[in-house]
């Protein structure tokens, strides 16, 4: 059990994510490189829509899909087993989980979408999806495009350079004619299936607001989690009382002097240095005096034997004037 936790916490720590976003940057600037040279279509299959591609056409390397899945593995075990989960951490908590939905909808985009090429010359019927009759039939071809007639709706389009056009749930582009003759040539088109596509588009078609609004949602893990790294870092060893102590052994230590016990108004030791670090102790009741009598000299509430830092401004006289007597009282 013990070497299951700890390889669960290996494959959740810091090390472990960072090769594999260096492994992720390298991987997208070979992609990019190969994309410059033999097309966008041939790199994106080879590196980004695989699990693994040969480089040199021997060695097999994990591809964009591989690594995209052992990246989601070390942010889920770095969410369960390494991440304190407690308000303080919400900001870089969110942006964790903000990654791993983006990998999740990577991943449901990739296997819905349908890319592939289409050839036929006038006359042609190209179906695309029986089930949905989407499909269509080429009229004319000429240099710069082709003329086309839907077979669900009749609809007559024409799909050109830069003119691409709708069939059901496709999308057409028009790539080259290829010329068998003077008076015969073949349409190469490029039919793409995207449903997550159709979501982008329709955003991008909604008011400025909502468009705002959604930017806003996708920024705020990046804000939160940026806030949370501006959070002041206790050191690791402390001068207190002219020793050097571990930061540990003060929290410990801390404890047994401000409430004589683990927890001092429900707060843990290291919570309380925290707070105390970033300035933010002055509202808890962490001091306490257990005499009634010492209660009562200091001019604080009777009922109580708890009291917050601001309680004791008026008795700051009397608090000195003890700290500097040399009795045993």
């Amino acid at each position: 059990m013990k070497v299951l936790y700890r390889s669960v916490r290996l494959l959740g720590s810091l090390p472990v994510g960072i090769f594999l976003l260096a492994s992720l940057f390298v991987l997208s600037f070979w992609g990019i490189l190969f994309d410059a040279q033999m097309g966008v279509d041939l790199g994106t299959e080879r590196f980004f829509n695989s699990w693994i591609f040969f480089a040199a056409g021997i060695f097999p390397l994990p591809a964009l899909k591989t690594w995209a899945v052992l990246f989601g593995v070390n942010i889920t075990c770095s969410l369960l087993f390494r991440m304190p989960h407690t308000s303080k951490k919400w900001g870089v908590l969110l942006s964790h989980i903000a990654l791993l939905v983006l990998i999740a909808g990577s991943f449901a985009a990739s296997c819905t979408r349908e890319s592939f090429t289409a050839l036929g010359f006038a006359g042609s019927r190209i179906v695309l999806n029986e089930e949905r009759a989407d499909g269509f039939q080429i009229l004319a071809v000429d240099s710069d495009g082709c003329s086309i007639i839907s077979l669900s709706h009749g609809d007559t389009l024409r799909v050109a350079y830069n003119q691409p056009q709708n069939i059901g749930a496709y999308r057409l582009y028009f790539e080259e004619s290829l010329w068998l003759s003077a008076e015969k040539g073949i349409a190469r088109l490029h039919v793409k299936r995207d449903p997550f596509g159709n979501s982008t588009a329709a955003l991008e078609k909604s008011p400025l607001m909502i468009r705002i609004l959604m930017g806003i949602l996708f920024l705020l893990p990046v804000l939160a989690g940026a806030w949370n790294l501006t959070e002041k870092k206790i050191p690791d060893w402390i001068r207190f009382e002219s020793r050097i102590r571990p930061r540990q052994s003060f929290e410990i230590l801390l404890a047994e002097r401000l409430c004589e016990k683990t927890k001092c108004d429900g707060f843990s030791a290291a919570e309380i240095l925290q707070k105390i670090w970033n300035g933010t102790a002055d509202s808890l009741e962490v001091f306490r005096i257990s005499r009634s009598t010492a209660v009562e000299i200091l001019h604080l509430p009777q009922n109580r034997r708890t009291f917050r830092r601001s309680e004791f401004e008026n008795a700051r006289p009397l608090l000195r004037q003890y700290a500097e007597r040399e009795d045993s009282h």
